[in-house]
């Protein structure tokens, strides 16, 4: 399996430098890891950043993601920092796993077709993302019209797309997905940029990234997941190559979330 690099949003697509370097901030603070920071005296300070918070935050980040946490910005980080991934946040206030359908059949719709792959396709891997989890967790899945009021919306979009989470077009995030403070009143959300090489083929091409397992990861976070620290999970934020599999760990973290049979 080939394994295709990209830049995100203020990633690192260089030799290591320092961490007060303006890329290394700012992917930090993209994902939830650090926040600006008024500087104070004793301490070397750059764009409102501290360095002994840029170390503490990418100690963190090297943690989550699977990484002798050193702090220090070694090739590894590097590589890992400008991997495809999604684009939802590691860390959000240093928010928990979290329950967001009271019921047990979820709804799906497709809203915006996608440029690089057949309508046909979308909806087999689509389809086949949800089976995944189908198999794993309480929920049955099905599609249904917009006009039906589906729980999550599901769609593919370039650059900016009115959500505040633009895409960077081959060098951005792969996905993300949107969950509102309330699902009764409002679908979730699932955009995919289509500004990427989609596939469904086994073995994925070199170059193109699996929709299955994209999409299959984006459900996770509309079942209430944040993102897994294990590199072997499906909810791990970076793109490791086809991974069609709910592991373990997924299953058991959504199944703590969920019981209908009461």
């Amino acid at each position: 399996m080939s394994k295709q690099r990209s830049r995100a949003p203020g990633s690192v697509d260089r030799e290591p430098a320092g961490l007060l370097e303006p890329d290394v901030c700012t992917f930090l603070v993209r994902y939830g890891y650090l926040e600006r920071s008024g500087g104070g005296s004793g301490h070397s300070s750059t764009q409102g950043f501290r360095e002994p918070d840029v170390e503490k935050a990418l100690r963190v980040y090297q943690q989550r993601n699977a990484l002798p946490a050193t702090g220090v910005l070694d090739d590894v980080t590097v590589e890992r920092m400008s991997a495809p991934r999604c684009g939802n946040h590691d860390l959000l206030n240093a928010r928990a796993d979290e329950r967001v359908w009271f019921h047990s059949t979820v709804s799906y719709a497709i809203t915006e077709p996608s440029h690089s792959i057949s309508s046909d396709m979308v909806d087999d891997a689509i389809e086949e993302a949800f089976r995944l989890w189908a198999d794993a967790s309480p929920f049955t899945f099905e599609k249904r019209e917009l006009h039906e009021e589906p729980d999550i919306w599901i769609g593919f979009e370039t650059g900016s797309h009115g959500d505040g989470f633009p895409f960077g077009g081959r060098d951005g995030d792969l996905a993300h997905s949107l969950i509102p403070a309330t699902t009764v009143t409002q679908p979730a959300r699932i955009h995919f940029d289509d500004a990427r090489d989609w596939t469904i083929d086994l073995p994925v091409p070199d170059g193109k990234f699996d929709l299955v397992t994209v999409a299959a990861h984006e459900i996770g976070h509309c079942l209430g997941l944040e993102h897994s620290s294990v590199e072997g999970a499906l909810m791990f934020p970076c793109y490791r190559g086809q991974r069609r599999t709910v592991t373990g760990e997924d299953a058991q973290r959504v199944r703590g979330l969920y019981d209908f049979s009461s």
